[in-house]
């Protein structure tokens, strides 16, 4: 990667993670998990700019996405959720059997 490259994704990556660190800290109460996402999509800048695929850095900033998106609903408005979810009587997470990462519950 070439300093432009890296200028630019290093400005995505800041523009991103102050967007999303500023929902994700007055959702706490209702999503603790958000500054995993952060996390996550922090480490796939780092790799992306290792010379892995832009690919991780897109799926994690989705993730945010559809999270931020469940947040700012209304109707319904969710009382809490969950990334990557246990399934009830499931050893494993919600990823393992399905695509959805998410997992909600309605006031």
């Amino acid at each position: 990667m070439n300093s432009d490259e890296i200028e630019m994704i290093e400005g995505y990556r800041a523009a991103v993670v102050k967007t999303f660190a500023e929902v994700f800290a007055a959702e706490a109460g209702r999503f603790p998990e958000g500054q995993r996402l952060l996390r996550r999509f922090n480490e796939a800048v780092v790799y992306a700019m290792a010379g892995s695929p832009l690919s991780a850095m897109s799926e994690a900033h989705n993730e945010m996405c559809v999270a931020r998106a469940l947040l700012l609903n209304t109707k319904p408005r969710f009382s809490t959720l969950a990334y990557e979810a246990a399934l009830q009587g499931c050893a494993k997470p919600l990823t393992s059997a399905a695509s959805q990462r998410m997992a909600c519950a309605c006031m």
